[in-house]
């Protein structure tokens, strides 16, 4: 399977990004959508489906709730300033290659600190799910 992104694009007149691989079952739609006071980004490609509910907790804190249920994404994210979060995993595996050449391994129960510097790239969820929370700030 590749490890990389061919192209992320926004989709003119909607908000869907496109993320497209080498694989088809690789190729995944990202479509952010309203959620009550939050948004939900969902993700759908051939491995199965995820999501993400965000909420603004405070003016620069946000909150996120994962939940995936797919075999690897890839993601292209990048905030564009500097941002550290706490991630903790409920339930699953999520391991990602940094830049460099070393992983990033989230169990269940585990916590990572971290900077939202490496964030794009590879997700790989070994076990098909992952479930989680995150505070960004």
């Amino acid at each position: 399977m590749p490890d990389n992104i061919e192209l992320l694009r926004l989709v003119a007149g909607r908000s869907v990004l496109r993320q497209e691989t080498h694989s088809l079952e690789e190729l995944s739609e990202i479509a952010m959508s309203p959620c009550g006071e939050g948004r939900i980004m969902r993700v759908v490609n051939g491995t199965g489906e995820g999501s993400m509910t965000f909420y603004e907790v405070m003016p620069g804190v946000m909150l996120t709730y994962n939940d995936f249920r797919m075999e690897a994404c890839e993601s292209g994210f990048s905030l564009g300033r500097e941002c550290f979060s706490i991630n903790h995993c409920r339930d699953g595996r999520l391991e990602q290659l940094l830049p460099g050449g070393g992983y990033s391994y989230l169990a269940h129960g585990d916590l990572k600190l971290a900077d939202l510097a490496n964030h794009a790239g590879r997700y790989v969820f070994p076990l098909a799910h992952y479930q989680g929370i995150a505070i960004a700030f």
